[in-house]
């Protein structure tokens, strides 16, 4: 892919990994590490030349020809001590950072969802295993 398409497809040149390494210092706890995993900011960062796609939490519904449902669907995070008691925290739903709209199935009339919630537009919640619940 990175010989046909070129450093969008690169493991360490692609958008996201040139954030990531630009970023990354930034992460000081588990806030920080949050808002990371669901960063885009693709109008203004110039790691993602416009694309809503060119971030760490891609937003495929966002872009203006070929838009469709797609991208960054959930963040799961953690950190040492949450790990040894088998907790996360997750959100589900493409990242809504900034002045991202919520991700909405009415943009996509076609597209079967049942069962779904019609926007998403949720917290991070704190999930455990039943098997490790005190």
């Amino acid at each position: 892919m990175w010989e046909e398409y070129g450093e969008d497809f690169s493991y360490d040149l692609c958008p996201r990994a040139k954030i990531f390494r630009r970023d990354q210092a930034e992460v000081k706890d588990l806030d920080s590490l949050k808002h990371i995993m669901r960063y885009n900011d693709y109008k203004n960062d110039p790691y993602s030349k416009g694309d809503p796609c060119k971030s760490i939490c891609c937003r495929n519904d966002l872009r203006e020809k070929d838009s469709r449902p797609g991208g960054c669907y959930d963040t799961k995070v953690t950190d040492f001590h949450m790990a040894q008691e088998f907790r996360a925290e997750a959100v589900n739903g493409p990242t809504t950072q900034g002045d991202l709209p919520p991700f909405s199935w009415e943009d996509f009339n076609s597209t079967v969802h049942q069962g779904l919630p019609d926007h998403y537009d949720f917290p991070f919640i704190s999930v455990q295993p039943a098997l490790f619940m005190p």
